[in-house]
């Protein structure tokens, strides 16, 4: 799982301080809770591409499935370079 997380937020230029995983599911059947903390710059960047100023840059995904699908609609903030 963390390897895709890292792969998704890679591919849209979004980097992280930490990635953490609780291990709260109980049974075999039960997940646990996803804790990303993006960096003060993917933060700002994802606010200015969504028009969020709400958007406080920790995204928790408690339903693996549906967090990677919400990762992938994330907006890219990499930088384009520019041909002179």
């Amino acid at each position: 799982m963390r390897r895709k997380i890292n792969s998704i937020l890679k591919s849209k230029g979004i980097k992280t301080e930490s990635i953490t995983y609780d291990r709260s599911g109980t049974t075999q059947d039960e997940w646990g809770i996803w804790t990303i903390t993006l960096t003060k710059e993917s933060r700002d960047g994802i606010r200015l591409k969504h028009e969020d100023q709400k958007f406080c840059g920790v995204i928790e995904i408690f339903d693996p499935e549906d967090g990677l699908e919400n990762l992938a609609e994330l907006p890219s903030i990499k930088e384009e370079s520019c041909a002179n």
